[in-house]
């Protein structure tokens, strides 16, 4: 008798679940347009429930943005759950648009399919979840015991309201990815304390963070903390189930619409904001999405910079992508730049800007102290020497060589032994023969001059006794 009431709960959660769409491509895209496009799938298993050891048949409808059945077109099926296994996990459609497939269970539990189709600009999908029971489906005896009966209730808001619209909607809002979903444990009217709830999820998106088993309280209710981490971004709504299942044999679900996801905040920055001429610096993008979490690991993001370097792509850890700026090389004493970078992805964008920094002009060489020119010097300064042949030897130094020697002016009273030095040195006054010479004192004057211009007068005086 007590199975005969699951069965009979089990069957009116199958009715309601069977009018349930996912994924995209479903029934709210637009009539009128692709036609013979794959626009809408729809996932009908012929039951919602079955007893273990035996097959539920899933028959997928592919129909175009007119409504039109589409025949020959490859649908590919996925068990989301780790109860079943399908007969195949793909099928084209017949001349009726149905691809079919089955699914059997050894095991009880619930088990979510998916079906969908590639269109070539995406993919339409849609999902279904059934139930294999331990008990036997055959018809009880007409006066059953009353069975234990599962009810799940929903607050999103954390303001014990419960089932409220918006409390079956999550990612509305940042911060919005987590529900408390309440099983409430009867049979007949009377709460069944005490009972182990075994709460599940159709994806890995949804997780419990506080633990999935909980004991009914006296008043037969069990609550849980659900939290939705999306693991790709995506601009379509999806459809998660939580499934609970008491230790008596009850079970039920419930499930939550979730807002596309998006990149909402992209956040660039640098670990240095003055970088020298051809130095680096690491550069971090932060990315969050519209759930309030950090962006899916391995999301693109692209890096572009005014001048310089700069990696051009790089995807996520933990919400970061990293990239590396190198600086120009600037001439050195010339005006520094500016760099400009800007990180970019789903949309949104972000830039930080880095001072870049040239190397300082090279000092110039002193110049040199120019050498004092010693001055022109003849030693000695004068002679007097007497005729017939006698000398006088005269030494020159300092001024700029080479030298020039030559008399003031024409004269028969001596002879030059040199008219030129190229280098410090010496010349020679001779005297003529007393019979070319005057009586008396005779000066002649010898000019010593240099290649710097200076002059000097050198007298020689020859004396005729």
């Amino acid at each position: 008798m007590k199975k005969f009431f699951l069965i009979a709960i089990l069957f009116t959660l199958s009715i309601a679940m069977a009018g349930c769409g996912g994924g995209t491509g479903s029934s709210s895209q637009p009539s009128g347009v692709n036609g013979g496009t794959p626009s809408v799938i729809q996932l009908l298993p012929i039951q919602t429930i079955a007893q273990t050891n035996s097959s539920i048949s899933l028959k997928a409808k592919v129909l175009d943005g007119n409504g039109n059945l589409l025949p020959s077109v490859p649908v590919t099926f996925t068990n989301l759950s780790t109860v079943g296994s399908l007969s195949s996990t793909t099928a084209n459609t017949d001349r009726n648009g149905i691809a079919t497939v089955s699914l059997f269970s050894s095991t009880s539990g619930f088990s979510t399919v998916q079906s969908e189709v590639n269109t070539g600009a995406g993919m339409v999908r849609d999902k279904r979840t059934v139930f294999f029971s331990n008990f036997d489906l055959t018809v009880p005896s007409p006066t059953p015991a009353p069975a234990p009966v599962l009810t799940l209730d929903v607050d999103g808001n954390n303001n014990g309201i419960f089932n409220e619209p918006s409390d079956f909607i999550l990612f509305e809002t940042p911060e919005d990815n987590e529900v408390i979903v309440r099983a409430t444990l009867t049979t007949g009217d009377i709460p069944i304390p005490g009972s182990l709830i075994t709460f599940g999820s159709d994806t890995e998106e949804g997780t419990f963070p506080l633990g999935d088993t909980v004991l009914t309280d006296v008043n037969g209710q069990a609550s849980v903390l659900v939290k939705v981490d999306p693991v790709v971004l995506r601009n379509f709504n999806t459809v998660l189930n939580i499934t609970a299942m008491s230790d008596d044999g009850a079970s039920n679900l419930v499930s939550l619409f979730l807002d596309p996801v998006l990149i909402d905040t992209l956040s660039v920055s640098s670990d240095l904001q003055t970088v020298d001429s051809g130095g680096t610096a690491n550069i971090s993008a932060l990315l969050m999405t519209t759930a309030g979490t950090t962006a899916p690991d391995g999301t693109a993001v692209s890096f572009m910079t005014t001048t310089g370097g700069v990696t051009p792509f790089s995807q996520t850890t933990d919400g970061i992508a990293k990239a590396t700026f190198t600086a120009p090389t600037l001439v050195p004493g010339s005006f520094g730049q500016q760099a400009t970078i800007t990180a970019s992805s789903g949309g949104k964008s972000d830039t930080v800007k880095i001072t870049i920094v040239a190397p300082p002009a090279p000092t110039p060489a002193p110049t040199p102290t120019p050498t004092p020119v010693p001055a022109l010097v003849v030693t000695p300064p004068n002679a007097t020497i007497p005729c017939e042949g006698a000398t006088a030897i005269f030494f020159v130094t300092g001024g700029v060589s080479p030298y020039a020697v030559q008399p003031a002016v024409t004269t028969t009273l001596v002879t030059l032994d040199k008219t030129n030095l190229s280098a410090n040195g010496s010349f020679t006054v001779k005297s003529n023969a007393c019979a070319s010479v005057p009586v008396g004192n005779n000066t002649v004057n010898i000019l010593v001059s240099d290649s710097g211009g200076t002059v000097l007068t050198v007298p020689v005086t020859v004396t005729n006794p």
